[in-house]
């Protein structure tokens, strides 16, 4: 019997004082992956070959330039139809009358040639029609002036360009609001994303005045036909 208990013995204490069993953990979080000690520990950038690291963030300061890139579209399509038909008949007889005798009686007056008759037709017919398409566009590109900074950190911008070749010129001006982070890469802005946005666009030369309005018509258009 007590060869039996011997070997139990030694058993129980090469089980007792083994060394704890570690299942593999595949997982990239552990505290047991290894760590280079040049890169850190492991992370999107320096474990993958494809990745690109995001452009520091741009600190803007007053009168900086902003590259602001103008987009301006719209588009307006009405039509009208409108059709108006009256017509009337109508057979008015006076059958009695008044007069007055002295200042104190009122009597019928006599119709000795028959009671007064009035007849008559009435036909009216309008017609409108109407059709109004106006297109507009514009593009450019202009730099902008950081001009005043907002305490929640929002762009006031200031713009303005003049471009003269010979005798025509073009007269650019921008005025707007814009969020720090509505800047993109390049330094470039976007005009939908200028708040209180205004453009002021003029010409001058042969060009402009070869269809622009001369004061008769202005003054014809507000005044005589202002619809």
């Amino acid at each position: 019997m007590k060869y039996v208990f011997l070997p139990l013995l030694f058993a129980g204490t090469f089980i007792t004082f083994a060394p704890q069993a570690c299942a593999q953990s595949s997982s990239l979080y552990q505290q047991d992956v290894p760590v280079d000690a040049k890169t850190g520990p492991l992370s999107l950038q320096n474990g993958s070959w494809t990745y690109i690291p995001p452009p520091p963030v741009q600190e803007i300061r007053l009168n900086d330039l902003i590259y602001v890139r103008v987009t301006v579209g719209s588009e307006v399509l009405s039509e009208g139809d409108a059709e108006v038909r009256k017509n009337g008949l109508y057979d008015a007889i006076l059958r009695d009358w008044v007069i007055l005798d002295g200042l104190r009686w009122v009597k019928p007056a006599p119709q000795s040639d028959g009671d007064q008759r009035i007849q008559g037709q009435l036909t009216q017919r309008r017609r409108v029609e109407s059709s109004v398409e106006t297109r507009d566009s514009m593009e450019f590109d202009i730099q902008a002036r950081v001009v005043d900074i907002r305490p929640n950190g929002n762009l006031v911008l200031e713009a303005r360009r003049d471009v003269k070749n010979n005798e025509e010129q073009w007269l650019f001006s921008l005025t707007g609001e814009c969020r720090s982070q509505d800047i993109g890469p390049g330094n470039i802005l976007l005009s939908k994303n200028i708040a209180d946005l205004r453009i002021d666009k003029r010409e001058h030369g042969q060009v402009r005045d070869g269809y622009k309005r001369g004061w008769f018509l202005k003054w014809f258009d507000q005044v005589i036909d202002p619809f």
